[in-house]
């Protein structure tokens, strides 16, 4: 995933299972939410594997008024053996799931085949657009939305009961009804749905599971994995090389700007993951000041994280030679650091350490004089180092 510069990020429900969050849109609301707004901060993620972690947010957090939501959202880094302990992977498994898609490609070939032809000859553009008005997911839509001519008394009746609402007791028997009546309901829904996914999956064990079905599909009688395994070519191997040496010859070019966001990086390296908060605050630090595009951004960001990845120590040692000798400008740089870091409290542990380490290396105060003199580079201008936040449709 970091070869071909990927970032992956997946949440865990606490009571449904992976597929839940892409089919029910009610159950995963709050993941929904949270990801639509901390979109930028997953497109500026360094490419690897996150799960958002969310937790509920409090005004006795740090710093509540840098979230965006109810929920804290931090991205922490993950790897292939942490999906695996979720997902455990089964032989079984993986041949079942090949039967439903060779099976699948089957029918598909035979409606191509047989079927196609003459839908094709017998529907045109209209009748093909009346279906999908007709369609069952869509069509009540349709019925009950404000473009139907009905619906326009519905809403002048609406608002006319919202004008002469009145609360009721709370001892009042038909409210206590209404309440025994929806607990009936729910109750009703939930074993429906208990027996209907309990069902689906013994018909789905033990059709896609049979070995005469397997066998009439060509799986069971092959000794190999039913799904081949993604490789590396040669010529990305040969890519990859190439941008590790370009890398590596870059390590110690930048200004100002790459040396703050390398050394960000590396703090952040040190802890849980990626809060929401910090990248509000580098947001608000860019609101102040003029900012850089997303994509640029992105780019650094991707560009310090490998550096950092293929050579630590030559990356930190190659900071101070980033900043420019002026005294001030680097404590401006490390207040920047200072703010984005704390913005979701106190740095602690491992975090607090590589503070202290990078404190050290921009060399506040007569110290960088001191590198100014030694180290004779070329300085680029200082700016800020977050991007401005990009439209999205």
């Amino acid at each position: 995933m970091r070869a071909y510069g990927q970032t992956i990020v997946y949440t865990v429900h606490d009571t449904v299972g992976h597929l839940g969050i892409f089919v029910s849109g009610g159950v995963a609301r709050k993941e929904h939410q949270e990801f639509a707004s901390n979109i930028d901060l997953i497109d500026v993620l360094p490419p690897g594997l996150y799960e958002a972690v969310l937790t509920p947010a409090s005004a006795d957090q740090a710093h509540p008024e840098r979230v965006s939501g109810d929920w804290i959202a931090r991205f922490e880094p993950r790897t292939l053996q942490d999906i695996r302990n979720i997902v455990k992977p089964d032989p079984e498994n993986e041949r079942r799931f090949a039967a439903v898609r060779r099976l699948s490609e089957v029918n598909l070939g035979l409606y191509r085949s047989l079927l196609q032809p003459f839908v094709k000859a017998t529907i045109n553009e209209q009748g093909a657009d009346w279906l999908r008005k007709m369609n069952g997911a869509e069509l009540p839509l349709e019925m009950f939305s404000e473009r139907n001519p009905l619906m326009k008394q519905v809403a002048r009746l609406a608002e006319q009961v919202r004008q002469q609402r009145q609360p009721v007791s709370p001892d009042n028997p038909l409210l206590q009804w209404q309440a025994m009546v929806s607990q009936q309901i729910v109750a009703a829904l939930d074993s429906y749905r208990d027996m209907r996914d309990s069902s689906l999956e013994k018909i789905f064990m033990s059709l896609y599971g049979s070995p005469v079905l397997q066998a009439m599909l060509g799986l069971a009688a092959k000794d190999e994995p039913p799904r081949k395994r993604p490789g590396i070519s040669p010529e990305h191997a040969a890519f990859v090389q190439q941008r590790i040496g370009e890398l590596e010859a870059r390590l110690a070019e930048g200004g100002p700007r790459d040396a703050a966001i390398r050394a960000l990086i590396y703090i952040g390296m040190g802890g849980s993951g990626v809060d929401e908060r910090r990248f509000n605050e580098l947001r608000a630090i860019r609101d102040e000041n003029q900012g850089m595009p997303l994509q640029e951004f992105k780019r650094i960001v991707r560009e310090q994280y490998f550096s950092l990845l293929l050579d630590r120590e030559g990356a930190l040692a190659a900071i101070p030679k980033m900043l420019p000798p002026d005294a001030a400008t680097r404590k401006r740089l490390l207040d920047v650091i200072r703010r984005t870091v704390e913005a979701a409290g106190p740095a602690t542990g491992a975090r607090a350490q590589r503070l202290a380490q990078v404190e050290d290396l921009f060399a506040v105060g007569k110290a960088a004089e001191e590198i100014a003199r030694i180290e004779e580079v070329p300085r680029l201008a200082t700016s800020p180092i977050l991007p401005a936040r990009k439209a999205r449709s």
